[in-house]
């Protein structure tokens, strides 16, 4: 059976729901009416802000860069700007700030335009001109205005543009090394240096060097650095930092690396050593070489090899007379030397070998028909001296010169070389000195003896030829 409802109840049941409910402020949310009442406020209020945000309004946007345009005459011309007043401009533009609100440097491009067409340029100083900034927009968004740019007009700085490539002068790198060593030729990192910049800044600049002292002595090979400096045509030195007498000039490095070779160095002496004819008692004390030693460099273990240097060019005691005694040689150098005396204003390469013949005397001499000796007489060939004798000259001191004669010379004339020549021929022959003269006199220039070779039968032993006497080889 169904529970039946009491009134009572009922009611005091509805005063306990209004009694758990908010009370104050917030229990106005409940209140259909209140929450009205704010929606309609908050909807007024963004209506207000939306139609703020959507007015035109100005903005500055700052630091803008401006670029430097030259006109086609300018381009012409090979000018350069190297210097503007100002770098970066300051727009003011105006719009609706829902588009102006954002907008940044990256949507304009402000230039400035080097149209220098009645400007003359004078070739010692650089110019300056005043040109007018203007902007442009650059990006998608575009409406709105420019409505200033500040500064309105730069002064700019401008020549034509030079670059010229200089050597470096290394006269002003002072160094010294130890005792017993050589500083070989400096080795720098770069020769040359470029120098660039206005064309009245470049026209000032004389050379360029490179200067650096080091501190000690060098023993062993070195690198350090020097500094470049330009000098003018006084030979003043330029500061790069002084804009007044060479402005906006520019090198290309200011510091080089200066790699100096250290070797060790060895004294030796000349000899000659290639003397053809000498005789046998001729004193070593009168044969003198000039300079008697070179100074030599190289690696330690290239010098330990070398003692002495031969001098290996043939002096011939045939060629020699008391007028002529001196013979002018090169000197050889061994592998993986170097010659020291052969730098320098006093550059020795050669020497001078000089034969001492004070005391000495020249006499004029006639060997005697028979003994003039033909040898080797090619086979099937009759051989026929025609000379009675033979003039020499000989010389030698004077004491054992005055017991040579005639007889105590002999001369050979090879014939080995002929086989295939017949006639009256002009053979060198080979003289002599017999005797005990001969360890200390010697004949002097060269000869000939006039040999008839003819086609022979009758072989023969004969090597001795007089006048109407043949000489035939052996079989």
């Amino acid at each position: 059976m169904a529970e039946k409802k009491h009134p009572l109840r009922e009611e005091e049941a509805e005063t306990s729901r209004r009694e758990k409910r908010p009370r104050g402020l917030g229990g106005l949310i409940y209140h259909n009416a209140f929450v009205l009442a704010i929606s309609f406020i908050v909807a007024l209020v963004s209506w207000f802000v939306v139609a703020s945000n959507n007015a035109d309004s100005n903005v500055l946007i700052r630091d803008v860069p401006i670029n430097i345009q030259l006109s086609p005459s300018a381009e012409a011309e090979g000018l350069r700007v190297f210097e503007m007043s100002y770098t970066e401009a300051d727009l003011e533009v105006s719009g609706s700030s829902l588009i102006t609100s954002r907008l940044t440097p990256d949507d304009f491009s402000v230039t400035a335009t080097l149209n220098p067409l009645s400007t003359k340029l004078t070739g010692n100083t650089v110019q300056r001109i005043q040109v007018p900034v203007e902007a442009v927009k650059t990006s998608a968004i575009s409406d709105y205005t420019i409505e200033t740019v500040s500064p309105e007009e730069i002064t700019v700085v401008y020549d034509r543009y030079k670059e010229v490539s200089l050597p470096l002068d290394t006269t002003e790198i002072n160094y010294s090394v130890s005792t017993g060593m050589f500083a070989d030729t400096m080795v720098l990192s770069q020769d040359t240096v470029t120098v660039s910049g206005p064309e009245s800044s470049v026209a000032q600049v004389s050379r360029a060097a490179l200067v650096a002292t080091y501190d000690g002595e060098l023993q062993k090979d070195t690198t350090f650095q020097g500094t470049v400096v330009l000098y003018d045509q006084e030979n003043r030195v330029i500061d790069l930092d002084d804009m007044a007498t060479a402005p906006y000039l520019e090198v290309s490095t200011s510091q080089v690396d200066v790699t100096v070779p250290v070797l060790a160095t060895k004294t030796v002496n000349l000899q000659a050593s290639n003397l053809l004819h000498r005789p046998a008692s001729f004193p070593d004390n009168r044969i003198t070489v000039t300079p008697p030693s070179i100074t030599l460099t190289g690696t330690p273990e290239s010098l330990a090899q070398v003692d002495t240097i031969l001098l290996d060019t043939p002096i011939d005691f045939a060629d020699a007379d008391l007028l002529r005694s001196e013979y002018v040689v090169d000197i050889p150098l061994p592998a993986g030397v170097r010659n020291l005396n052969a730098t320098g204003d006093n550059a020795v390469s050669q020497a001078t070998v000089r034969l001492n013949l004070s005391g000495y005397g020249e006499a004029q001499l006639t060997v005697p028909q028979e003994n003039i000796s033909l040898i080797n007489v090619p086979a099937g060939r009759k051989a026929t001296l025609e000379n009675t004798g033979l003039d020499v000259s000989v010389l030698g001191p004077q004491s054992p010169l005055s017991r040579v004669t005639g007889d105590n010379l002999g001369v050979q004339v090879d014939l080995s070389s002929y086989a295939a020549q017949t006639g009256h021929l002009q053979v060198p022959a080979t003289v002599s000195v017999a005797g005990e003269s001969g360890g200390a006199c010697w004949v002097v220039g060269s000869y000939t003896v006039t040999v008839e070779i003819t086609e022979s039968s009758v072989p023969t032993n004969v090597v001795m030829a007089g006048s109407g006497n043949a000489a035939s080889p052996q079989q």
